[in-house]
């Protein structure tokens, strides 16, 4: 993996930071599945410039397969994704959800 600047390094360490969140990996392959949809790249397009088989890939879209740091930081990259405003929307998003269970009962 190629980290090209210390905006690039920041961004891998987040990456890394949070992968291994299970929730976080679900939250995180719908975005990146609607991303990917929007720009209308194939699935095999981005499997290939991450040097893995498509099912691998399919996976992290799905959410059955952890999306290691690396592989995040350069899908993110490969789909113009911020990283800083995933986090932000999956927070607030669970923030949203305990919110409106303590309203329930």
């Amino acid at each position: 993996m190629k980290i090209e600047n210390y905006e690039d390094y920041k961004q891998f360490k987040k990456a890394k930071k949070i992968y291994e969140t299970v929730e976080f990996n679900n939250f995180i392959g719908k975005i990146i599945k609607d991303r990917r949809k929007e720009l209308n790249i194939s699935p095999t397009d981005i499997a290939s410039a991450l040097n893995i088989v498509y099912t691998t890939y399919y996976g992290y879209e799905n959410g059955t397969i952890n999306l290691p740091p690396e592989n995040l930081f350069k899908i993110t990259k490969i789909l113009d994704i911020s990283l800083d405003d995933c986090r932000e929307l999956y927070f607030n998003i669970k923030k949203y959800k305990e919110d409106f269970k303590h309203l329930k009962k």
